[in-house]
C-alpha cells in the first residue's frame, strides 16, 4: 500500500521513472526487475513490498500522450514483446475511446448551448428533405408550433398551425421553393388550438448533396412580441400625429384673432364668418364706419388664408386721388 500511495502522490517528469520514460518515447516499456533499475525512483519501496517486474504503455490520442498505465509483478520476468505489442494496441484503443468520449461531451455541451440560445431568442431550427418529406425540428420549433416533442414532424402539421388567412400564401411560397430550390424568407401568423395568435419569421436556405437531393435548412423565429411592440409604436405615432394636428388647429384658432378682443355674440358671429371665408379664394368686401376695425378683420382673413406666408398690404382708399 505504501508503494501505491506514493505512486498516486508522485509527479513524473518526461524521461524520469518508468512513466516518464514511456511518456517521452510514446512506446511501451518493460523492466525485468525495478529493484535493479537505477532510473526507477521507487525502487526501495518496491523492494520492501516485493515488487520486481514492471511494464507500462502510453495512452495515445493520435500522437499525444494523455496518460501512462503501469503494471507490476512480484516475480522477476524477462521482456515479453508480444505482451508489449498487445498493450500498445490497447493503449491506442483506450486513447480512441477517450477521444470519442471527449467529442461526445463537446457535442452535448454544444447542443445544450444551442438549445438554450434558441430558447432565449425564441428561435427554432429545422431541416426538410424535399424528396422524402422528412422534417427535423429542434426543441424550440416544437414549442413555437405548439406540438409535443414526441410528435413526428410533417408539413401537414405545419400547415395546420398556419392562420387560415395566411395559409394560401404560405403554401404557395413553400411549393415554389420546393420546385425551384429558392430560399425562403417570409412572415406569417400561426393560430394555435387555444385561439392565441403568433407571428413568426421563417428563413431557410436550399442545399443539395452529391446526389442532387434538395434539402432546406432554416430557422423559425417567434416575433410576436416585436410585432406587438411595433404595432403599439405605430398606434402611438398615429395618436401623436392626430393630437399634433388638433393642437395646431387650436393654436391657429387662438392666434388667429389675438388682435381682436371681444366676446359678444355679434363679434363671435363675425369671427365665425372670417374662419369660413379665409381658406377660400373669394374676394371679400368689408364695410363699416371709420374706426370699427375693418383692417383688423382684413388682417385676420389674410392670416387664416393660404396667402398667409405673403405680405399683407394695407391701402387707404380715401387717400387715393380721384381720376
Amino acid at each position: 500500500p505504501d508503494f501505491e500511495a506514493i505512486s498516486r502522490e508522485s509527479t513524473f517528469l518526461p524521461g524520469i521513472g518508468l512513466p516518464g520514460r514511456v511518456w517521452s518515447s510514446r512506446e511501451p516499456a518493460y523492466i525485468p526487475d525495478v529493484v535493479q533499475d537505477s532510473n526507477f525512483l521507487r525502487a526501495s519501496i518496491a523492494e520492501r513490498e516485493g515488487l520486481h517486474a514492471a511494464f507500462a504503455f502510453p495512452i495515445l490520442l493520435g500522437s499525444e500522450v494523455v496518460g501512462v498505465m503501469d503494471f507490476f509483478s512480484q516475480e522477476i520476468r524477462q521482456p515479453d514483446q508480444d505482451l508489449l505489442d498487445m498493450m500498445g494496441t490497447i493503449g491506442s484503443q483506450i486513447g480512441q475511446f477517450i477521444e470519442r468520449k471527449r467529442a461526445e461531451e463537446e457535442l452535448r455541451r454544444s447542443e445544450a448551448y444551442l438549445a438554450e440560445a434558441q430558447r432565449l431568442s425564441l428561435t427554432g431550427s429545422f431541416g426538410w428533405n424535399v424528396s422524402s418529406g422528412e422534417l427535423i425540428w429542434s426543441k424550440e420549433t416544437f414549442c413555437i408550433l405548439g406540438y409535443d416533442q414526441g410528435t413526428k414532424p410533417t408539413l401537414e402539421l405545419v400547415f395546420q398551425r398556419v392562420h387560415p388567412e395566411d395559409l394560401g400564401s404560405v403554401q404557395l411560397m413553400v411549393d415554389r421553393a420546393s420546385r425551384d430550390g429558392t430560399k425562403l424568407d417570409f412572415e406569417h401568423r400561426l393560430l394555435l388550438p387555444d385561439g392565441s395568435v403568433k407571428h413568426v419569421h421563417v428563413v431557410a436556405r436550399a442545399v443539395r448533396d452529391d446526389s442532387g437531393t434538395l434539402e432546406f435548412v432554416g430557422a423559425m423565429s417567434d416575433v410576436t412580441a416585436a410585432k406587438k411592440a411595433l404595432q403599439e409604436i405605430q398606434a402611438l405615432k398615429e395618436q401623436l400625429y392626430k393630437e399634433n394636428i388638433a393642437l395646431r388647429e387650436e393654436i391657429d384658432k387662438a392666434s388667429m384673432f389675438e388682435e381682436i378682443v371681444g366676446a359678444s355674440p355679434v363679434l363671435q358671429a363675425v369671427l365665425a364668418r372670417v374662419s369660413k371665408v379665409s381658406p377660400t379664394d373669394s374676394t371679400v368686401l368689408i364695410t363699416g364706419e371709420t374706426g370699427t376695425g375693418k383692417e383688423l378683420i382684413a388682417r385676420a382673413i389674410h392670416k387664416r388664408s393660404p396667402r398667409a406666408a405673403h405680405a399683407f398690404v394695407s391701402v387707404n382708399c380715401a387717400a387715393v386721388p380721384q381720376g
